[in-house]
């Protein structure tokens, strides 16, 4: 997933004469709501490719499955 939000984040400076302004542009609420959207969409079309493999909550119960192992 964090390849796609740094697609996003590259094509938003693109369009910006390659420009990006890290403090403003993350306080300018429309950015975010924009950048949410896809951050969301993506994820979603991530775990169904995936059947959820990439979910969040398969990736934390995969971690506490190890964690339990090595105790």
């Amino acid at each position: 997933m964090t390849p796609d939000i740094n697609y996003d984040l590259e094509e938003y400076k693109t369009e910006n004469d390659n420009f990006f302004d890290y403090k403003n542009v993350f306080k300018n609420s429309q950015f975010i709501q924009t950048m949410t959207g896809r951050i969301k969409s993506d994820y979603i079309r991530l775990t169904r490719r995936n059947n959820g493999a990439d979910s969040f909550s398969s990736i934390y119960n995969q971690f506490i499955e190890i964690e339990n192992d090595s105790s």
